[in-house]
């Protein structure tokens, strides 16, 4: 499988090459994706050129370009991981020009609700998490860090900072108290057993926090 996938913990775009869980191959480029915007990504496979583009609504830009002669047919597949995105506008066209899918996949009406259910009952999970036990929170600019606590009421840390759970393996942040907006929130992520958290952030003064939370 070829992957085109932003790394945003370290700024950075890859290719990757995988087989099975593991990498055979990568070519990483900087690249910073900030929160709440949008962005074009667009990836281009003609024989065994691959390109891979994104925009940010005003000018696109090619950031990889690869030449990989393994896979001679394959299909397109859009997933996160331990992340927060959304996606529209999509399209699949082959190289004549025939547009071969438009939009969303269809989903039967069934899965769909169980979906729902499943997602609900994990950030169910998550918020219990967070409540039932202790934290190590640190930032790499305010060495060592300490304990924290999440609260009910939607706070965390002894600076009693604002929380949302937005998904089954994302919180997001708001240091400032006059802040109440979630979807402006920093994004933190969780691994899958609820264990750590992480995420950084640039500061007003163009500093950047590195964010790591362990469960004690």
């Amino acid at each position: 499988m070829l992957l085109f996938m932003a790394a945003p913990s370290v700024s950075q775009l890859e290719l990757q090459k995988i087989r099975g869980f593991n990498v055979l191959t990568k070519s990483p480029v900087p690249f910073k994706i900030n929160n709440q915007k949008w962005y074009t990504a667009k990836v281009s496979v003609r024989g065994n050129r691959c390109q891979c583009f994104l925009g940010d609504g005003k000018t696109e830009v090619k950031v990889l370009d690869v030449n990989d002669a393994s896979y001679a047919r394959g299909a397109v597949v859009l997933r996160t991981m331990r992340s927060q995105y959304r996606f529209k506008d999509i399209k699949v066209v082959a190289a004549d020009g025939r547009t071969l899918w438009e939009g969303p996949p269809r989903i039967d009406p069934t899965l769909e609700l169980e979906r729902k259910r499943v997602h609900a009952e994990r950030i169910a999970k998550l918020q219990k998490t967070l409540l039932e036990h202790k934290w190590y929170y640190s930032d790499n600019l305010y060495p060592p860090g300490g304990p924290c606590n999440f609260f009910s009421d939607g706070t965390f840390h002894t600076w009693r900072w604002k929380y949302w759970v937005i998904g089954p393996r994302a919180i997001s942040v708001h240091y400032d108290k006059n802040r109440q907006d979630v979807e402006t929130g920093i994004i933190y992520t969780f691994n899958e057993d609820l264990t750590q958290f992480g995420g950084e952030f640039t500061d007003p003064n163009n500093r950047i926090h590195k964010i790591k939370g362990k469960r004690q």
